[in-house]
């Protein structure tokens, strides 16, 4: 492998069963890391796998809720049972909701905000105490550009994003 790839390095990747997580997980692969992609949808993160595999790469898959503790958790331990470290936690679950900030549910808001910020929150809680104990770590959060600037009828999402970045 080239000079500072991350050589035997591990990376969990949220949402790292589509979109930006899917492609998350091939690049930290490429870059020789062995990936754990986590999310909630076991089809989505086996064929994420698959195709990390079928480039020669290392992969594997945790089902999972990010919004809930207990998932977080047994998703960072299943990764140190599996290969004994966790080098990277990459948190990019996230989803979207688009209405007017008056039409927007109550129980979408939440599940934006649970998903997009509360995960972050949940993964890094019970990832960084791994950390501490190896000695080193990274963590990655996906926030986006409405972070910065809001967007018509994404309420939930920009300040789910807001959130993420102002946390890390």
């Amino acid at each position: 492998r080239a000079a500072g790839r991350m050589t035997d390095r591990v990376t969990l990747v949220t949402g790292g069963g589509t979109g930006i997580g899917r492609a998350a997980c091939l690049v930290f692969a490429r870059e020789g890391a062995r990936v754990v992609a986590v999310g909630p949808d076991e089809a989505a993160l086996k064929d994420a796998a698959a195709c990390v595999q079928d480039e020669g790469h290392e992969a594997s898959w945790i089902v999972g809720d990010v919004r809930r503790s207990e998932d977080a958790r047994r998703a960072i331990e299943a990764t140190i049972a599996r290969y004994a470290r966790l080098d990277a936690l990459c948190n990019n679950a996230g989803i979207e909701f688009a209405a007017p900030l008056h039409e927007t549910p109550e129980d979408k808001w939440d599940l934006v905000l649970d998903t997009n910020l509360k995960g972050v929150y949940q993964m890094s809680r019970h990832a960084i105490p791994v950390m501490m104990r190896q000695g080193r770590g990274v963590i990655v959060n996906t926030a986006s550009q409405l972070a910065f600037v809001g967007a018509r009828n994404y309420g939930a999402y920009c300040a789910s994003k807001g959130g993420v970045l102002n946390l890390t």
